[in-house]
């Protein structure tokens, strides 16, 4: 009998152990991919710096995605999850934050100016009102401040989480727009396929971490997010893959909705908030 105890607590271990190394490469993969995704698009804004022109490039993708980033970066800060969930999003923010400038710098038609400034205004104004909500949990949080835990401040982080999760799938559905141009065009010209790609990894790789540890703030977007991106292989996989040559004097437009998703990292359960 002490055998076979020895032997089940044994096997239990090597499981547990087993476990523990398949989720560290998940996450390490899944992190991986989430930064690729966020560095992206700083490809896009080389590309209109170089051409100063933002060919059929619109401004609202990369507003979405500094602001999903925001947002995960104020969750990350109130629960003290700096890696992954901060860092991440602070990459995500920054990304997006800088392509949306450079779109409103490079602006060659009164139309891409104009909505360069409302939507850079809308992004402004979003941030504003959301520090202004969570503002006495910021400061609660500060290093100098005591740690509180209370279900107030549970409360809000599930609050915060929440609204990241409803901007995360819209930001995934964004691309979505231009599935109108590419069937009337037969043409997938306005679709991004490097960040269509890693937009399925991201999303499969989260996706599969959540499902791991049972956190539907993690799979529940991500799994949003993997049938948009598949989607866009459909539409791939139908009329084809666009031209190779560059935006602007080429003739050929720069992807208007290129998808800049944001993966939600970290352990995020609406029931097991950790500080």
């Amino acid at each position: 009998k002490i055998s076979n105890v020895a032997k089940s607590e044994h096997a239990a271990a090597q499981t547990k152990t087993m476990f523990a190394a398949l989720l560290a490469v998940v996450r390490l993969g899944a992190t991986a991919a989430a930064l690729f995704l966020f560095i992206t698009p700083m490809k896009l804004a080389a590309t209109m710096r170089f051409e100063r022109s933002v060919g059929g490039l619109a401004p609202l993708p990369f507003a979405t995605m500094a602001l999903n980033g925001f947002v995960w970066m104020v969750y990350g800060f109130l629960r003290r999850d700096w890696v992954p969930t901060f860092v991440s999003n602070a990459v995500a923010f920054s990304t997006g934050s800088f392509a949306l400038w450079t779109f409103y710098q490079v602006a060659d038609k009164p139309q891409a100016q104009s909505a360069a400034r409302r939507v850079t205004a809308i992004l402004l104004a979003a941030i504003f009102v959301l520090f202004c909500w969570v503002r006495e949990e910021v400061i609660a949080s500060l290093p100098e401040s005591s740690v509180r835990q209370t279900e107030d401040a549970v409360a809000m982080q599930n609050h915060v989480g929440q609204l990241g999760v409803i901007i995360t799938v819209g930001m995934f559905a964004s691309p979505l727009g231009s599935i109108a141009e590419v069937i009337r065009l037969r043409s997938t010209a306005s679709i991004s396929p490097l960040m269509t790609m890693a937009s399925v990894a991201c999303s499969s790789l989260w996706t599969i971490y959540g499902l791991l540890v049972g956190d539907v703030f993690l799979y529940g977007p991500n799994i949003c997010g993997l049938v948009f991106s598949m989607l866009q292989v459909a539409l791939f996989a139908v009329f084809g893959l666009p031209p190779s040559s560059a935006a602007g004097k080429s003739g050929v437009k720069v992807p208007r909705d290129a998808p800049v998703p944001v993966a939600n990292l970290g352990g995020n359960k609406p029931a097991d908030m950790r500080v």
